[in-house]
């Protein structure tokens, strides 16, 4: 019989982990874990062109190339086969992904009828897997833009603090930028919805029926659940599932701070409600196919002018009502 699902605001001691972690180094706490038994972890990493994909790494060396959030669809290649040979061998696995990659690795190994006895399987708190296609353009239009390549690349620096959702860019010539309106474009498409492929405005997984054994993402609203807990360096919300879930969350609990907290509190949108296909999804398409990323970013972004101005004009608004 399953345990209880139980539901955790968690944070990593080292605060240098967290820093470096999208909210509380749930992932490297796993990882770590793993790694102690000469297991795999299997992520998403950023190549050389910073094409998304889906690898094992066997150190926690390594560990860097996967750690933090990627906001764009990665390449599963031959993931699930290398997963099913190394379970074969009887190695330690641990796969983290989006909940639809989750089910897929379990059907798949279900269909090879191998045993997951080694296997943990973490699926994450999904908004939606943004299209590879606006991805490369964006790319090319930032390098094209700074006249530099990008070399480095941060969905989510905490350089300026965790809420905030901060954009963080280092170039091939050394500069650094955060937050400007071309880097910050991508995001702000992303946050409209507008870029998130079409499958998943009919999303199975939004629900509190997890895929994996444990289920991470961001605690949202942890200021409010208990204040005391928050310091605005990240905090990870954690829902232990299985009993295999269980067990892994006490091999790992004297490396984390960690409170449970009332489900009710954590039903966040993007676990429990379907991402809303917005009015102009389509008209968006049709343009981005048409006119690509540069004239998207103007007309549906916080880059185009008018976007900008209105964007000043209800600011001045709201001072105006408080004063």
């Amino acid at each position: 019989m399953e345990e209880k699902q139980k539901f955790y605001a968690m944070k990593y001691k080292d605060d240098h982990i967290r820093m470096n972690s999208t909210s509380g180094g749930m992932f490297t706490a796993l990882a770590n874990y793993v790694f102690n038994l000469n297991g795999k972890v299997y992520g998403t990493a950023f190549d050389e062109n910073f094409n998304a994909k889906v690898i094992g790494i066997n150190t926690i060396q390594e560990l860097e190339l996967l750690r933090g959030v990627k906001y764009v669809k990665s390449d599963l290649g031959n993931t699930y086969e290398n997963i099913y040979e190394d379970l074969k061998r009887k190695k330690i696995v641990l796969f983290v992904g989006t909940p639809c990659q989750c089910k897929g690795l379990k059907n798949f190994l279900s269909y090879k009828n191998i045993s997951f006895k080694n296997l943990y399987i973490c699926d994450l708190i999904c908004h939606g897997t943004p299209d590879e296609r606006v991805w490369k353009q964006y790319i090319e239009f930032i390098n094209k833009k700074y006249k530099s390549e990008v070399d480095k690349y941060i969905f989510r620096y905490k350089g300026v603090g965790w809420r905030e959702n901060n954009i963080f860019i280092r170039l091939k010539d050394g500069r650094k930028i955060i937050n400007s309106f071309v880097i910050r474009s991508y995001a702000n498409l992303f946050s409209k919805n507008l870029i998130i492929t079409k499958g998943c405005f009919n999303c199975q997984f939004k629900n509190l029926k997890r895929v994996g054994d444990i289920t991470i993402g961001d605690c949202w609203g942890i200021e409010n659940i208990n204040k005391n807990f928050d310091d605005n360096k990240g905090v990870s919300l954690v829902i232990v599932n299985s009993t295999k879930g269980h067990q892994l969350f006490s091999k790992i609990k004297n490396n984390i701070n960690f409170i449970e907290v009332e489900k009710e509190k954590c039903l966040q949108k993007n676990l429990v409600e379907i991402t809303e296909l917005p009015k102009e999804y389509e008209q968006f398409w049709k343009d981005f196919n048409k006119k690509g990323y540069k004239y998207i970013a103007k007309k549906y972004s916080y880059y185009g002018i008018k976007n900008r101005i209105m964007i000043k004009l209800k600011e001045i608004i709201k001072f105006i009502i408080k004063k």
